[in-house]
């Protein structure tokens, strides 16, 4: 039977389909699906020792019970979590048999004299185990004994303190710390299961349900609400940071598993806005452990490469004197999340302390994802909270609730946020307010990214598919239009021009683009003052999008000009429709009027003969064939043949036969999973999804302005290489 959601009213119900498209025959296998014929060869009982993979991952479990065909079902550890795991025979090995003695672990054969404290008995031995009240050894016959520590001779045990203390110093030359550097987690590993050891007596536990380090998470607290009130403007830009493009800094070898390389993913954290310090942080799924390189790039040297015990970071925040360190790690599923503190002692970096975030069902609830130190002392958090904290006593100074977008000035002074309809400017050392930003509600609501200019004097911000522009001296408007496609990021590339969706540099004055630049995929970006840094595989480097010599060039291009000369249309402006919507059935009326209708309040005059031309056309695709399955894979699954027509929607503005802009949906029943609604069968939900949705053209937001350079006068290119900019 298909599965229902009658709590939500639709349901993802068909798990496995078979397809039959344009004569290919083909089957999508969900994971987990069972393989049968396994070549049964060992018969397992319950309480035998297995060796199987699960999640990529080799492990040895007890055989708890045997399914009605004798496979072997055990609790498999996902992540510190138990789950029930059928293990297919023929991919299962026997380690030991149920109730067959286990053999001790053999060490290297380094026997020597025990003696008792009375002096009459002796025995060659070799260590095995030391506890802080017994030890275990291990005779040349193989057989084990254990001696209480009290028991043993003065010189037995002033040699086990030597071993103890050994032991530590290589384990960990912190206090209750952990060993983090290069090859700690692995070394570390062969002491404590989970990869991480501390010295004796400091057993790992998991943080956050996380990685496992030997310390405790300890729960904080918010306090000192700041009140959000409108104010008299007194921001005052701090000193521009200069930039320090042109830098070249070598980075350390992954020390991932070779097999795993090619699923490494980098990141590069900006350390909360610091023009100096870049953390490159690389992270594979398929291991337990993460690297932070830490790098100072005014001296363009590695001061630090961590092995974590965490799969994943959210954030990397240093501290000014380079002696602290905070990852940040979101809350997950069952894990809580929080911030781990680490320090640097004798050339080692070990976790301090944790702060746990607070349970999912509080009320008020703080987290964070990003952080910046204010001084060695004071650590700014954001997240659900906006919150200065004591480092000395882990307490809170000030907090401000649920603020939206948000964005630190340069100088790491100020931070303007979104909150109550308004962007405000607060000073992050005290937490005062110093500046109120008004806008449109209906900019306001749709408020994106924000960034201030290098120079601290000037606001961009994204809302919807306009830009708009802000003077932090006095909040007043700079400028505002709309570019004409969906804007995902927007930072300044220098005081004066604009780097939108990492991919073209604008001028907001102009409003039109003057540059591209071109980054591959396989690097990674940051913006810090006016450099881009830019993570390569084995370097990271600094460069200026917009140097002196670029700035000649975009001056070149743009000479002579102004936005009324570049608009191609606006409100004014003459436009014909060209409307073919026949495959909306009944509703290609009314969608025609609306468009028509909509046109004319935009400002737009409705010309059948201007050049100008919005384009609103629904296209139908060819028929398919597909069989359904349902029932998570099994033999048992009930299936159903399908039909559906794919159609597509789409929106363009032209002049003539040039594009300017254009905005496309697909209506399609495809996929290896088919949402159907409650009391609906597979072929209603293929039909349904695979209509036309009039509402594709009542809700698109139509562009009421865009630019564009004439003829002859291209923007510029350049294209961002491991080698650097081209």
């Amino acid at each position: 039977m298909l599965a229902r959601n009658e709590l939500c009213g639709s349901v993802t119900c068909v798990l496995s389909r078979l397809a039959v498209a344009s004569g290919v025959f083909f089957t999508v296998v969900l994971l987990g699906c069972l393989t049968f014929g396994q070549n049964q060869a060992t018969q397992f009982e319950v309480g035998d020792l297995i060796e199987f993979e699960f999640h990529r991952e080799k492990q040895q479990q007890i055989v708890i019970e045997l399914t009605g065909s004798g496979w072997p079902r055990v609790e498999a550890d996902l992540a510190g979590r138990k789950i029930r795991y059928v293990v297919l025979p023929g991919r299962a090995t026997l380690i030991r048999r149920a109730n067959a003695p286990e053999a001790p672990e053999k060490l290297p054969a380094e026997y020597r004299t025990w003696t008792d404290a009375t002096g009459a008995f002796q025995v060659e031995a070799t260590l095995l185990a030391l506890t802080d009240t017994e030890v275990q050894l291990l005779k040349k016959d193989e057989k084990t004994i254990t001696v209480a520590l009290d028991k043993l001779s003065a010189a037995d045990q002033a040699h086990l303190s030597e071993v103890r203390s050994q032991r530590a110093a290589e384990a960990n030359p912190f206090e209750g710390g952990v060993p983090v550097g290069p090859g700690a987690a692995r070394n570390a590993g062969s002491a404590v299961p989970g990869g991480m050891s501390g010295p004796a007596g400091k057993p790992t536990q998991k943080v956050f349900g996380m990685g496992e380090l030997p310390i405790a998470g300890r729960s904080i607290k918010i306090a000192k609400e700041v009140a959000i009130d409108p104010v008299k403007f007194s921001y005052v830009p701090g000193p521009q940071r200069q930039h320090v493009a042109d830098k070249s800094i070598s980075l350390p070898p992954t020390r991932f598993s070779e097999r795993h390389e090619f699923h490494t993913n980098r990141q590069l954290f900006q350390c909360g806005n610091s023009g100096e310090l870049l953390v490159v942080y690389r992270t594979n799924p398929f291991e337990a452990t993460s690297q932070a390189i830490l790098i100072d790039s005014n001296s363009e040297e590695v001061f630090g490469d961590l092995d974590l015990p965490f799969k994943q970071v959210d954030d990397v925040i240093i501290s000014p004197s380079k002696q602290t360190v905070v990852t940040i790690h979101s809350p997950f599923s069952r894990y809580k999340g929080g911030l781990v503190f680490w320090k640097q002692k004798n050339d080692q970096w070990g976790p301090d302390k944790a702060w746990e975030f607070d349970d999912s069902r509080q009320l008020n609830r703080f987290t964070a994802h990003s952080a910046l130190f204010i001084d060695e002392r004071h650590l700014f958090t954001i997240g659900s909270h906006l919150a200065l904290w004591d480092l000395a006593t882990d307490t809170c100074i000030y907090s401000v609730t649920g603020p939206g977008a948000w964005n630190i000035s340069r100088d790491n002074s100020h931070i303007v946020f979104f909150n109550k309809g308004s962007l405000w400017i607060m000073r992050l050392q005290d937490g005062v307010i110093v500046g109120q930003i008004k806008g449109e509600p209906k900019f306001m609501a749709s408020l994106g990214n924000l960034d201030l200019s290098p120079n601290g004097r000037s606001l961009v911000a994204s809302s919807g598919g306009s830009l708009y522009g802000f003077d932090l001296t006095n909040g007043q408007s700079l400028f505002s239009f709309e570019p004409g496609y969906a804007i995902k990021t927007v930072v300044w590339a220098d005081n004066s021009l604009l780097f939108v969706n990492n991919s073209q540099v604008v001028d907001p004055k102009l409003q039109v683009t003057v540059w591209n630049v071109l980054l591959p995929r396989e690097l990674y970006r940051a913006q810090t003052g006016s450099t881009t840094w830019v993570v390569a595989p084995d370097r990271v480097f600094g460069i200026e999008l917009i140097n002196d010599n670029r700035r000649q060039e975009i001056a070149e291009i743009t000479a002579d000009l102004t936005a009324q000369d570049l608009l191609a249309f606006g409100p004014g402006t003459r436009i014909s429709l060209s409307i073919e919507l026949n495959h909306l059935g009944n509703a290609a009326d009314r969608v025609a009027r609306s468009l028509r209708d909509r046109v004319e309040k935009l400002g737009f005059v409705v010309d059948d003969s201007a050049p100008l031309r919005l384009e609103a056309v629904v296209l139908r695709g060819k028929e398919v064939q597909e069989v359904v399955r349902d029932g998570f894979g099994s033999i048992l699954a009930t299936q159903e043949r399908i039909r559906y027509t794919p159609h597509s929607s789409h929106l363009r503005l032209k002049l003539k036969d040039e594009l300017l802009w254009q905005m496309s949906a697909n209506h399609t029943a495809s996929g290896p999973i088919l949402h159907i609604e409650r009391n609906e069968t597979p072929q209603a939900a293929a039909t349904r999804l695979s209509r036309p949705n009039p509402a594709f053209f009542t809700n698109a937001a139509i562009p009421t302005k865009i630019s564009r350079l004439p003829k002859g006068r291209l923007p510029g290119k350049s294209t961002i290489t491991p080698a650097g900019l081209q």
